[in-house]
């Protein structure tokens, strides 16, 4: 039977598989986790990696810092869910 996986395990997942257009697709959903500054980076960023990026060259927005940003977030979400892990098991 097929283990079902959560949003924000999958996210982590492929940032470790280095798949960080797969998880930015996902992660451009996540308003909590997220502020409106980051989530704008991150779907920037995942419009950039669908090759959707013209408009936002014209708007002379930097594409490639917007990437490299979105995919520190997505890194430091991985650290920072874990961190929330081990605190949680800490207290129990």
């Amino acid at each position: 039977m097929k283990e079902i996986v959560s949003k924000r395990q999958q996210v982590i997942n492929a940032v470790e598989a280095k798949d960080y257009k797969k998880a930015l697709k996902i992660a451009k959903s996540f308003t909590i986790d997220f502020d409106k500054e980051e989530q704008r980076i991150i779907q920037i960023a995942y419009e950039t990696l669908c090759g959707r990026d013209s408009m936002f060259k014209m708007l002379k927005i930097n594409t490639t810092k917007m990437v490299e940003d979105a995919k520190k977030l997505v890194d430091n979400f991985g650290a920072r869910d874990s961190r929330k892990t081990k605190e949680a098991s800490k207290k129990k």
